[in-house]
């Protein structure tokens, strides 16, 4: 037979498992992940742990089995804990200086926006001025007297 559904919740860890077993036979092949959650225990050892999904295999008689920690799952557990959490940083500081070039770039583009306006306006009023006679800066000539 097997049991895949195994589920184990306290307040101090976590286990779910899987795996084979035959009463008649009194036989045991099974896998436990045990986690202990995120600050649930102060017990010194454990605290260092928390987390992490360690792999405990259990195989033998189904009455007094054998068990032994997969250390290389244990230790494939804590890395990728490690690597969840550099990248988590990491997209923190992405996040951030994305937030930051955005801004820069909102800056700039404000700033190039009110130039443009300003030239705009200038030029509008120069040409509404030259439109209706306003564009001379220079006094006009008197005219000469008729002899």
């Amino acid at each position: 037979m097997s049991g895949k559904n195994l589920t184990l919740d306290t307040k101090v860890l976590q286990a779910e498992g899987g795996g084979n077993f035959n009463i008649v036979n009194n036989v045991l092949d099974y896998v436990v992940n045990v986690v202990i959650p995120e600050g649930t225990t102060d017990i010194k050892g454990l605290k260092e742990l928390q987390g992490v999904s360690i792999p405990i295999k259990l195989q033998g008689d189904l009455l007094s089995p054998n068990y032994t920690i997969d250390m290389a799952g244990a230790v494939r557990g804590v890395a990728q804990q490690k690597l969840q959490e550099e990248g988590a940083k990491v997209q923190q500081k992405l996040d951030e200086k994305k937030q930051e070039l955005n801004q820069k770039v909102q800056d700039k583009i404000g700033e190039q926006k009110k130039e443009l306006n300003d030239k705009v306006q200038k030029k509008l009023q120069k040409g509404l001025s030259d439109f209706f006679g306003g564009g001379n800066s220079e006094p006009a000539e008197p005219a000469e007297p008729a002899p």
